[in-house]
């Protein structure tokens, strides 16, 4: 992700980037169909937003999302986040054919709740929907980094001796590059977005962020005459547009 990079993904800005690994490295059985998948290990989440509150991290990616609301010790290191003015950006989730389960921490309040879009400006088929919604961002067919060593997404589900499900084939992933899709490729679009805002702009209150994003949308053709819809939040994301605003 250099600037100027010549190959694979192309950065627009040197910056201070901190990533922490929140994914557990034990694969956990889902169903027949969907295999061993991974999962947000919730000690390392917690420790990941707490590192965030110590270092007053301005903005935070949270490509994540889960139907369990918030306990007690969630809801204290957002709020504690939230108070430091950090800019938290989290994915609507990808459950649209389950009919858009309300999904965390994207529907906490003040987080901002970010929806998928694809090549036609349409919503994406897996989007949530949900009146929490913010603004949405492009989500499919992003081409997004990857390990340069091989691994694996998850393992297939077999069958064991004793009847029961066991790990079976791993499910290979690409290395280096590959075009994922997800509320979880769009959202990075709009935390990036608020990094550059911020840094050209300078210091802004979370209503401030929240409400330059909004009006600096482009109304997509399935919103309609709407201002504001479900499936859409405020419109689609426009950077360009986004730091010329006014603030």
């Amino acid at each position: 992700g250099l600037i100027n990079n010549q190959l694979g993904i192309n950065g627009v800005c040197s910056c201070d980037l901190h990533i922490w690994k929140i994914f557990d490295d034990e694969p956990d059985y889902v169903n027949a169909s969907r295999g061993y998948v991974y999962y947000v290990d919730p000690i390392m989440y917690r420790r990941a937003l707490a590192d965030c509150v110590e270092d007053q991290v301005d903005v935070i990616n949270l490509s994540i999302g889960g139907p369990g609301a918030p306990d007690a010790q969630e809801k204290l290191l957002f709020s504690q986040l939230l108070a430091n003015g950090t800019i938290v950006c989290a994915a609507m989730g990808n459950e649209r054919h389950y009919g858009s389960p309300t999904s965390y921490p994207a529907a906490i309040r003040g987080v901002i709740a970010v929806g998928a879009t694809g090549l036609d400006d349409t919503v994406a088929g897996f989007s949530n929907r949900g009146n929490h919604i913010a603004l949405c961002a492009p989500g499919q067919a992003i081409w997004s980094t990857l390990p340069t060593y091989p691994g694996q997404s998850g393992f297939e589900a077999a069958v064991g001796p004793d009847g029961r499900p066991r790990q079976g084939k791993a499910k290979r992933r690409e290395t280096n590059y590959d075009a994922w899709a997800g509320t979880s490729m769009a959202t990075p679009h709009v935390a990036g977005a608020v990094a550059l805002l911020l840094a050209n702009k300078g210091k802004m209150s979370q209503a401030a962020v929240r409400r330059t994003l909004m009006r600096s949308c482009d109304r997509v053709e399935g919103m309609g005459d709407e201002k504001f819809h479900p499936d859409y939040g405020a419109g689609r994301l426009n950077l360009h547009a986004l730091l010329e605003a006014e603030v």
